[in-house]
């Protein structure tokens, strides 16, 4: 099971949960391995594909291979057992590299030093939120909260409601017969004349910003909101917040 880092000793909880109280009659272990990891995303303008060809073995990487959303195993900078995910934060080609813990200053230093020439650089979190925002990849537990839905949050793919029984079922099962609840969906400022911030819930079916952050290369915020009800795609509507107009996402 592959969770968010910061989200993996929650879902740990909630895994035990279920087995020590609901189905103590399984015969199912979980043993958390997040901390076992060092993780890094090697993403764009860099060149990531080269590089990573440069350090690893016995993975292909071709598109053809390695599609997107796929992981593969192989030896990174010499060091086996390494994980590589074709996915990433930033909208462009990435790989995410989780390497064994104790092999990560040694992974971390070959990127840069086979990199070089590539102009390759450390860039921050900050940066990687920006980046996730604009191509609108929220994140689970910060752009959404316990009462936000699959459907609202734009996970139609990966809901199969012809299952027999799944946690959540029957309030999804819900939502998909009436069409109800707000979705969620990237917002672009048109005339900002001040700063934007999280809103405040719901009311009257105005938006509720879930998150933004300031873009300083065009110098306005890249907000997240849930805009009232329905489940269609955000049109071309505009809204007042926060002292800014917005421009509803594609």
């Amino acid at each position: 099971m592959s969770t968010t880092s910061s989200g993996a000793a929650t879902i740990w909880e909630w895994a035990e949960n279920w087995l020590q109280t609901e189905h103590p009659d399984w015969r199912v272990h979980v043993t958390p391995v997040t901390t076992a990891y060092a993780s890094m995303n090697v993403a764009r303008p860099a060149g990531p594909r080269s590089l990573i060809e440069r350090v690893t073995e016995d993975v292909d990487l071709t598109n053809e291979a390695f599609r997107y959303m796929h992981v593969r195993t192989g030896q990174i900078a010499g060091v086996d057992d390494c994980v590589l995910w074709r996915i990433g934060f930033t909208g462009e080609l990435s790989y995410e590299l989780h390497v064994p813990a104790g092999y990560g200053l040694h992974v971390w230093e070959t990127l840069l030093d086979h990199g070089a020439d590539l102009g390759i650089g450390a860039f921050g979190v900050e940066a990687q939120r920006i980046l996730r925002l604009e191509k609108g990849h929220f994140i689970v537990g910060q752009d959404t909260d316990g009462l936000t839905r699959g459907f609202s949050a734009g996970l139609d793919w990966a809901i199969k409601l012809d299952k027999n029984d799944f946690v959540g079922k029957p309030e999804l099962a819900w939502q998909a017969a009436d069409g109800s609840g707000p979705r969620l969906v990237g917002l672009q400022p048109v005339d900002l004349v001040g700063g934007a911030r999280r809103g405040q819930p719901d009311r009257g079916g105005q938006p509720h910003r879930r998150a933004d952050h300031l873009q300083p290369d065009v110098a306005h915020p890249a907000p997240v909101d849930l805009p009232g009800p329905g489940r269609g795609p955000a049109g071309r509507a505009r809204h007042r917040g926060d002292r800014a107009r917005c421009r509803a996402g594609a």
